[in-house]
């Protein structure tokens, strides 16, 4: 896949973690998208139901794995000629950063920024701004019946894995 992406010059990317802490909060996957049917799920950790511990996850590779993938998508983030299209990219870099120790380098578009600065009043969640622009509906109903909505609303960690993987693809596919 790593291959794919370093043949263009631009790709869209998002990443999914457990909550919004970054330091404290496992990533749980990367998005890496060129459009609807090329994008490609990273994931760091699968959904684990039988869990005890805090987090119902468990992880996807052993230490070395991981540093073999950490050190691919490397050649992707940190090549400056590919410029990166991301939504909030701030708290993406810096997930990246902390979890992956990955520098982000390159353009980058910020479709969250681009929007708060066309539409300065409008709220600029992902999903409505889709939904305003090409009639997406809100992808992320999908998963509300396994994390809630609102104040009572469960982390990321309680989506099984195949349910993530759709609504994490859709949000790279979008950005």
């Amino acid at each position: 896949a790593i291959g794919f992406f370093k043949k263009f010059d631009i790709f869209s990317w998002d990443t999914e973690s457990r909550g919004l802490g970054i330091t404290r909060e496992p990533m749980i996957m990367t998005q890496l998208s060129r459009g609807v049917g090329h994008t490609y799920i990273v994931p760091f950790y699968r959904h684990d139901p039988e869990s005890t511990d805090e987090w119902k996850l468990k992880p996807q590779w052993s230490n070395e794995d991981r540093e073999k993938v950490v050190s691919l998508l490397k050649l992707i983030f940190e090549d400056e000629k590919i410029a990166k299209i991301g939504h909030n990219t701030k708290y993406d870099i810096n997930i990246l950063k902390h979890h992956c120790n990955i520098d982000t380098k390159g353009f980058l578009w910020d479709t969250h920024l681009i929007h708060h600065l066309l539409e300065p009043r409008s709220a600029h969640k992902l999903e409505m701004i889709c939904d305003i622009e090409f009639r997406t509906g809100d992808w992320g109903e999908d998963i509300n019946k396994f994390v809630g909505v609102g104040k009572d609303k469960k982390s990321y960690d309680n989506i099984p894995d195949e349910d993530f993987y759709q609504y994490a693809s859709t949000d790279a596919e979008m950005t």
